[in-house]
């Protein structure tokens, strides 16, 4: 997920966008297998409900809190 954040350049992805994304390396996985990866606050920020983007390197955890 995070190399296909990556592609982006700064731009966020939906959760569907992004399984779709992946599928190819990782093949089929629940939706929720996609929720609980993107919780994590090291590597991704929640944008809205259901669209994510990578944090930028630097970013503070809060910062794109919603």
């Amino acid at each position: 997920m995070r190399a296909f954040l990556a592609t982006l350049d700064g731009d966020s992805a939906t959760i569907s966008q992004i399984r779709d994304g992946v599928r190819p390396q990782v093949g089929e996985a629940p939706a929720s297998s996609y929720r609980s990866a993107l919780q994590d606050e090291r590597y991704f920020v929640r944008v809205s409900r259901g669209v994510f983007r990578l944090r930028r390197q630097g970013e503070d955890a809060d910062a794109g809190a919603v």
